[in-house]
């Protein structure tokens, strides 16, 4: 007679519990982010159709995969400081290997940070090199205003080809502005994401083919719209949406963010 087998639900086959989600939260978070899961499912009760929740969710995913890509840089770096400053460190490292086998809960947790740093060191060596030329054409501070760096290695390489095929960052301005402007009013289309970086990897894909000043088709435009080389002007924006300090289009949440508080006399 065969033995019956026994299933151990995960916690994908569970699902999400409303009954024990606070409680969990508490459990395996820190007070700051179990409160920004609450006001994250709060956010998602709070809208009434199912497009501006999946929209909202997409905003999430994209802050919290920026957030992970920067931790992995960071380690890196931090790894790197070190190696060069601290000796112990690079004696200590020797032997993690035989003390993690031996049950060491400190070089257990050297070899996670270690793991994530390899991983940031990787992604560094292959973001790098990009993102130095897109520095020199168009200006380390966007480099740094926009966090190309945590978007990940196909966008920063596609970013890379697009600075070097569009130099000079007033055309780039003027052609992302038409690219993100059309995005924008495609029907059906969702807005712009709440971050600094308004700038989709498919803008990058249409910039770097749009080489000159005449007038240009975005990649599948179903409506063939064109685009027309001159700048975007205020008129021109949909409610809802502004400049930011380097002139690209973002939301009016986003432009806010960059602009000074206005303090009393």
């Amino acid at each position: 007679m065969p033995t019956p087998r026994v299933i151990i639900p995960t916690l994908k086959a569970m699902g999400p519990s409303t009954q024990n989600s606070n409680e969990n939260d508490e459990l395996l978070l820190g007070p700051n982010h179990a409160q920004k899961i609450h006001a994250f499912r709060d956010t998602l009760r709070s809208k009434s159709n199912e497009t501006d929740k999946f929209q909202a969710c997409m905003e999430m995913r994209d802050q919290l995969l920026d957030q992970k890509t920067e931790l992995e840089l960071i380690c890196a770096r931090m790894e790197d400081v070190m190696l060069i400053e601290c000796v112990q460190y690079k004696e200590e490292k020797r032997c993690w290997s035989k003390r993690l086998k031996n049950g060491d809960t400190d070089a257990e947790r050297w070899e996670r940070f270690i793991g994530v740093a390899k991983i940031g060191a990787e992604l560094m060596q292959r973001c790098l090199p990009p993102l130095s030329k897109t520095s020199g054409y168009w200006g380390k501070e966007k480099v740094q205003h926009y966090g190309w760096a945590s978007a990940g290695e196909k966008y920063c390489k596609v970013l890379g080809t697009a600075a070097s095929r569009v130099p000079t960052w007033e055309e780039a301005l003027i052609k992302l502005n038409q690219l993100i402007l059309r995005r924008i009013n495609i029907p059906g289309r969702r807005p712009l994401r709440l971050s600094a970086n308004p700038i989709d990897l498919i803008d990058l894909e249409n910039l770097k083919t749009w080489l000159d000043k005449n007038p240009f088709v975005k990649i599948k435009d179903k409506e063939g719209f064109q685009l027309q080389y001159r700048p975007v002007s205020s008129s021109d924006l949909p409610n809802g949406y502004s400049f930011d300090q380097y002139g690209l289009i973002v939301s009016v949440e986003v432009a806010d963010w960059s602009r000074p508080a206005v303090t009393g006399a």
